[in-house]
């Protein structure tokens, strides 16, 4: 089938233009678009998207490798269940010299995924394969954002079309030390919490703190907390969630299951984190989410955490 390879150079160097030249002459498929001067990822993005042609969009890093049957494999995946407009998937990471060091297993359905992007992204970008059709003007990528364009879009999107990871590694990610994610990483976790802060306030349909989303972020982060007050905070706010999030979506008891689960380890993980500093002064609090799992649990649910328990 027809595919089109559209390359957005942004303002690089002679050589990478030499290069681009030699390959799109070789081969009609790859069309070169060369911006006048440097406009960042975010912008790029979206005039690659509107000058492409295509009923489908898949995205690709210039330094990753894609494996051979990725496209076929999302393609058919997309065919086959209509109601999902993005799909992505599992990913190897690799190193300069191409050596795997390290994978990305993102979760695989809609639910558990529309779950896990109130906590931070967990779509790898450059894996995607969409629907074009999803993409009108006002569901583009934010060019007001630089960094953690992905986050935004993919926590926009998720509200307009279904998203599934496929359990397949088809995309070789690599790491570098002139990637984004490692040069802006504070710029990103800002951005970040901004997103999050929308996405939760959304769910729960009211304001919610700054400070206890600077919280949960801080969680996520592995940072220990050294009040009490802020566990609790981020505690009640974890459950309120989920309450919430078990409402408004329609999720089989199985993944409703899932995301208790995780839900209970997010509860646990500033606990596990502080523990060291003032193991006493958590207990309640750590019984109370067990009671929190242990009443929406089913009756397997419950064996589970009680083994857990006891193991801890």
């Amino acid at each position: 089938e027809k595919i089109e390879f559209i390359i957005i150079d942004d303002a690089s160097n002679q050589k990478t233009k030499e290069i681009l030249n030699i390959f799109s002459s070789q081969d009609e498929r790859i069309v070169v678009y060369e911006n006048r001067k440097n406009i960042g990822l975010t912008r790029s993005l979206n005039l690659g998207i509107k000058i492409s042609t295509g009923k489908y969009i898949a995205r690709q890093d210039s330094d990753d490798i894609s494996e051979p049957n990725r496209l076929k494999t999302q393609l058919n995946y997309l065919r086959n269940h209509p109601n999902v407009g993005i799909v992505g998937s599992w990913s190897y990471i690799i190193n300069e010299e191409n050596q795997r060091i390290g994978y990305s297993r993102p979760p695989e359905t809609n639910c558990f995924i529309k779950w896990s992007l109130l906590f931070d992204n967990c779509v790898n970008h450059p894996t995607i394969l969409m629907r074009k059709s999803l993409l009108s003007c006002e569901n583009l990528y934010n060019e007001n954002i630089r960094y953690a364009q992905d986050y935004d879009f993919f926590s926009r999107m998720i509200k307009k079309t279904e998203i599934n990871n496929l359990n397949k590694y088809l995309y070789n990610k690599r790491v570098h030390k002139n990637m984004i994610s490692l040069n802006k990483n504070e710029l990103q976790t800002k951005v970040r919490k901004k997103i999050m802060y929308r996405s939760i306030e959304d769910l729960m349909s009211h304001e919610i703190k700054r400070s206890t989303i600077d919280n949960l972020s801080n969680v996520d982060a592995n940072n220990e907390m050294k009040k009490i007050t802020e566990y609790s905070q981020v505690s009640i706010l974890i459950k309120n969630m989920y309450n919430a999030f078990i409402n408004n979506n329609m999720c089989s008891e199985q993944k409703q299951q899932i995301i208790l689960k995780d839900a209970f380890h997010r509860i646990l993980k500033p606990y596990i984190l502080s523990i060291r500093q003032r193991p006493l002064s958590f207990s309640l609090l750590i019984l109370d989410a067990v009671a929190f799992y242990w009443r929406n649990s089913t009756n397997r649910g419950k064996v589970d955490i009680l083994k857990s328990v006891i193991k801890f």
